[in-house]
This record gives structure tokens, sequence and C-alpha cells, in this order.
């Protein structure tokens, strides 16, 4: 089930991020064709059940990410998981602004600025180091798709003969979106370095956020960015502990519970974590379990053995795994 749920909402990002990099890829035919299909993919991913299923499939996606890394008995990964896994959480923080700049101030505060000319103004004229973090976060979102969906179809049969194909998909999307993106960008920068008033009669139409609202934007920018970066921390500093505490109460346990000198116990038994009084089900026990001061049968055994002198004696020590687990339990 939760691989269903990974699956179907990371292919519901992907559409949406395909889209959107086939859009750019058309400013290398001109800025107006950029234009004219913005239109309709934002026409129908502003939709309702669209957008549910978006903002929907994000949270799901992320949440089990969040899951998966919770579950990791270890950090230690291959090249490709470990990509994956950076990638897949440095994605909403590089793509933080653009989403609050853009839906978020359309959505709820009355702005209407979803028109390629000025996002593109704003990325090369205005501020270019928000353009060189989009270009940045392009690239990281479409590798950490096509990582997981190379994850995803490896094991059928028939991707064997389409694995060429998928590779020159999978590079030539990219490098076409970011050829639009430099030629669009380039006409823009071109517009308004032709003309210094032209920004403000390009843009006299667009409902842009107030002072208030940008002030506000930002305060949920940086929200959001710290609920981001501490939920992954938050999950692997618990992780850790959790993990110290698990390997910690086995030898508090043993160290309570089996008196016996180490060299008195058997090999296998002394490579275990698993405590002498909970190992009753245990395939490895040594001789002498140590409790004979602890449980009233060991100690009635060790008197009966002492009393005998025989060689038989540690085994004698032993009383039966259920009563030496419940004595333990019961201290």
């Amino acid at each position: 089930m939760i691989r269903r749920l990974r699956l179907a909402s990371g292919l519901v990002m992907l559409s949406y991020v395909t889209m959107h990099l086939l859009n750019h890829a058309l400013g290398l035919i001109s800025l107006a064709a950029m234009e004219r299909a913005l239109h309709g993919v934002m026409a129908f991913w502003t939709q309702w059940p669209m957008q549910l299923a978006l903002y929907g499939g994000f949270t799901v996606h992320y949440a089990l990410a969040l899951w998966a890394l919770w579950q990791r008995r270890s950090l230690r990964l291959r090249v490709s998981e470990a990509a994956q896994m950076v990638l897949g959480f440095a994605i909403p923080l590089l793509l933080l602004r653009h989403v609050v700049n853009t839906r978020l101030a359309s959505d709820f505060f009355g702005a209407g600025i979803d028109s390629y000319t000025f996002i593109l103004w704003v990325y090369t004229v205005r501020s270019p180091w928000l353009g060189a973090l989009q270009l940045i976060v392009l690239v990281v979102a479409w590798s950490h798709a096509t990582i997981g969906l190379h994850f995803w179809l490896r094991v059928r049969p028939w991707y064997g003969r389409v694995r060429e194909l998928a590779l020159t998909i999978a590079v030539l999307v990219p490098v076409l979106a970011l050829l639009g993106l430099f030629e669009a960008g380039r006409h823009v920068t071109a517009l308004a370095a032709a003309d210094p008033g032209w920004a403000g009669k390009a843009f006299a139409g667009l409902a842009r956020p107030n002072p208030q609202a940008v002030a506000e934007l930002e305060e949920i920018i940086d929200a959001l960015t710290w609920l981001f970066v501490a939920l992954p921390a938050a999950v692997l500093l618990a992780r850790a502990a959790a993990a110290w505490s698990v390997s910690a109460i086995p030898t508090a346990a043993r160290s309570r519970c089996c008196a016996a000198p180490a060299s008195s116990r058997p090999a296998a038994w002394r490579g275990s974590r698993t405590p002498r009084c909970a190992a009753a089900g245990a395939a490895a026990r040594p001789a002498g379990c140590g409790c004979a001061r602890r449980c009233p049968g060991c100690r009635r055994r060790a008197r009966r053995s002492s009393v005998s002198s025989t060689a038989s004696a540690p085994a004698a020590m032993c009383g039966s795994p259920a009563s030496c687990a419940r004595t333990c339990r019961s201290r």
C-alpha cells in the first residue's frame, strides 16, 4: 500500500514537472508560444481536482519520504539511492520561494503574475540569483523523478529493451527546457535593455502584491524553510536516539541479569546482544545461566551440585528458561 501511494503521488508530480519543462522548451520557438502554452497548462492544473491531486500528492510523497527515512537501519546507501534521497529533500527548499511568490500569491493574495515574461524579467534582470536557483531546482527535481522512475521500472522485463530510449528522453527534456529558458530570457533581457521603461509598460496590467502582502509572503517563506529543514533533521535525530536506546538496553539487561563471567559463556552466546533472561527461546544457551543468586530454582540446584561435587555442576545451576525469565521479570 505504501509503495502504491508513493508511486501514485510521484507520478502526479512528475506529470506536473514534465508539462512545465516542455512549456519551458517552447522558448526555443518564441516567447509568445511559451505564454500561450502556459495559459493551457495553468487552466488544467488550477482546476480544484488537479490542485487537490497535486498538493495532496506532494504531502503524501513527502510524508512517505520521512517515514522511509525513519525506517532505515543505516544511512549506508548506494550512490543512486543517496542522490535520490538528498535531491528529494532539497526540492522543497529550492522550490519554495517560486511556489509561494506565484501560486500562493495568486490563490490567497489576489496577485496575478502567471506570466512568463514577468517571471523571466525577475529572474534575468531584477534578481538573477533567483534565476540561477530555478535552474538548479529544475535539474534537481527532474533528476530525483527520473531516478525514482528508473527504480520502479528496472524490474520490468521489457524495460531493458527501451532503457536507451528512456535515458535519451530523460536527458533531452531538461536540456531542451534549459535552452528554451536561456533563449526566452535573452529575449526579455534585450527588451529591457533597449527601453528602460519597458518593464513598467509591459507589466502595467498585472495585479502585483502590495508591500504588506510581500512582507507576509516573506514570513511564510521563512516559516516553511525552517519547517522543511527541521522535519528531516528531527527524524534523523529521533532515529539515532532510538537506535542508541535499542543497543543500550540489552547491554544493561545482561549486566543486571547475568552475573556469570564472560569466559564461562559459549562463544555463540557471548556474540549475541540478547539478554540472558529474555533468551528463553534462543538457540545458544549457556551451560550456567549465572542467575543462581536470583533464581530460587537455580540456588537449590547449585546446593545439590555442590554436595554431589559432580563434573556436571555448572549444568545443574541452570533452571528452566521459563523459571529464570519469570524470576528476573518479577524483580
